[in-house]
């Protein structure tokens, strides 16, 4: 069958197959090299075909005007462009994606895949499924490949089959976004499909005993092995909790990359907030070590679990393991959550200890919050015990408190003395500076 050796080819070979089965283009994909307008002589859709960016293996976007723009004018030449058929562009883009980085691609632009997940899949899912576009353009190339939905599977499957380890680790969790379309609709019978074992490339019992044995003593590649075979279920029955067994074991070798999925999997599917602590270990640790995504998880996704938390031994817990990663925003919705759910005086009592004990290490913010928990506290006797230990670290020449007992008083009840003792405080931690 001809998908079958479509995918037998190298991408570069599969290049040269296709400009030999549909001919070379004769224009370039833009009108000049500012690239404002699209060629409109370069278009084959009355014919249901695509034109594909050969050199979509180094950059994205090459048909959008402001990516095109960020690269050579060479990758829109005549040249640089093939024809393909829906299915045959898919494969292109897998190919790209399946196949080791080009040496010229651009740096943090993951090639390839955007195309298959964004687009492609997207047109042919909505196609499928029946829904009822007005582009005819779309119709005609549905008309191509309308009997070919095996093939279709085939070719996912393949994807998931020829994955590197690396690649495994980041896009294990594609089956789903494979088989959506555009405007929410989802392509279900496709997604069963993708959950089934392909029967052409089941593991064998012998293999898979051997995979775990090896597993069992504490291979990492076996691990991420295991963890794939059964997250994907191409050659495997797909099992959820064994993919996670062998993800978390593998997250024992403290692999960034590891941890950062762990986590990422563990907050998907935990809608009881059972595995939020592990999770946020996880997250933690590939922060630390340089990670990415996971750093960018505490600026933009870490409110919505925030929003969990219901114990003060949480909060603590919380508040140990992100104030090296945390921005000040982010310490202050723990702040602020802590005063949401605390009650008793043992829990002020702890939070309380937690603050000292990092107010004792110089951190600002635990001296800021001690401050903040005095005005919370007003009258309260707690109060007047936790002023009292503030104004001591303030005469033994704590410059911080100086400056928030400024900050405390010209916040309190606005009489002549607490006027007095913010200016008092303030003046102090003037002059120590100064000094």
């Amino acid at each position: 069958m001809e998908v079958d050796f479509q995918l037998s080819l190298s991408y570069k070979n599969l290049v040269l197959y296709l400009i030999k089965k549909y001919g070379k283009a004769e224009h370039d994909y833009f009108t000049d090299d500012f690239c404002s307008s699209v060629n409109k002589r370069v278009s084959r859709s009355s014919e249901g075909l695509f034109c594909h960016h050969i050199d979509e293996d180094k950059a994205i976007l090459l048909s959008s005007s402001t990516h095109a723009r960020k690269n050579p004018f060479e990758y829109q030449k005549a040249e640089r462009l093939v024809y393909c058929n829906l299915l045959e562009h898919l494969i292109l883009h897998v190919k790209i994606v399946v196949e080791p980085k080009h040496e010229k691609a651009n740096l943090n632009e993951n090639v390839g895949i955007g195309g298959i997940t964004h687009y492609l899949c997207r047109i042919i899912n909505d196609l499928f499924i029946g829904y009822k576009t007005k582009k005819q353009y779309l119709l005609t190339a549905f008309e191509l490949i309308k009997d070919n939905y095996d093939d279709y599977v085939k070719v996912l499957r393949y994807f998931f089959y020829t994955l590197s380890e690396l690649k495994k680790i980041r896009y294990s969790y594609l089956k789903k976004y494979m088989s959506e379309g555009f405007g929410g609709r989802f392509f279900s019978k496709l997604y069963d499909d993708l959950m089934k074992p392909d029967p052409n490339h089941l593991i064998s019992s012998a293999e898979l005993l051997r995979l775990k044995k090896t597993a069992e003593l504490g291979d990492f590649h076996a691990q991420i092995d295991l963890y794939y075979l059964y997250n994907i279920g191409t050659r495997i029955e797909y099992n959820f909790d064994d993919a996670l067994f062998w993800l978390r074991r593998a997250a024992q070798h403290e692999n960034a990359n590891i941890q950062y999925l762990l986590a990422k999997i563990l907050i998907n599917n935990n809608p009881t907030n059972e595995n939020t602590e592990e999770a946020i270990e996880m997250m933690v640790k590939s922060a630390k070590s340089g990670h990415t995504y996971a750093i960018a998880f505490f600026d933009t996704q870490i409110e919505d679990l925030i929003d969990s938390i219901t114990t003060i031994d949480k909060i603590i817990f919380w508040y140990k393991k992100l104030y090296d990663l945390s921005s000040n925003n982010i310490k202050d919705s723990l702040f602020e959550k802590t005063l949401e759910i605390v009650k008793s005086d043992l829990e002020i009592e702890n939070i309380i200890s937690f603050f000292k004990e990092y107010a004792n290490q110089s951190d600002y913010k635990s001296k800021e919050f001690l401050l903040k928990l005095c005005l919370w506290l007003k009258k309260d006797k707690k109060e007047k015990e936790l002023l009292k230990w503030v104004l001591l670290q303030a005469e033994n020449a704590d410059r911080d408190y100086q400056h928030l007992l400024g900050f405390y008083y010209s916040k309190v009840r606005q009489t002549k003395n607490n006027i007095e003792r913010s200016t008092y405080w303030y003046n102090r931690a003037k002059n120590n500076l100064d000094q």
